[in-house]
């Protein structure tokens, strides 16, 4: 779990406290801290593993999966509440635009890893 407060980087620990303050905060406010740490936590612990599953030749840095899984509930509450939902489509649009720029980042990353230094696990973002 330690991992999480690790990160490669100025931009990806930018991106990851701005995911985690867009997304999360609203998120804690409707269904509380509680929930909101429990799903953070799951998917801190499900990037681990399913890391050591699939790639467990890189390095694991960053609170990705946790950001992912907030990503991933928020998507969840967004589709169950559309109806009641005030901006439902600007908020499905807001969690595509970001899931699809930091996959495309981890992938054009993961690419050139062997020239930029350190190989670090992407598989996080996915489990």
């Amino acid at each position: 779990v330690s991992y999480a407060t690790l990160h490669a980087g100025w931009a990806h620990l930018t991106f990851n406290t701005l995911v985690q303050v867009l997304v999360g905060l609203p998120l804690e406010m409707v269904h509380g801290s509680l929930r909101v740490g429990c799903i953070y936590l799951a998917g801190v612990v499900a990037g681990s593993l399913g890391t050591s599953v699939f790639d467990a030749d890189v390095y694991l840095v960053g609170a990705s999966g946790g950001v992912y899984a907030l990503l991933a509930a928020h998507l969840a509450n967004v589709l169950i509440n559309y109806n009641t939902m005030q901006f439902a489509v600007v908020r499905l649009f807001a969690v595509a635009v970001v899931a699809t720029v930091d996959m495309g980042f981890a992938m054009y990353d993961n690419f050139t890893r062997e020239l930029m230094g350190l190989p670090v696990s992407y598989i996080a973002h996915l489990t």
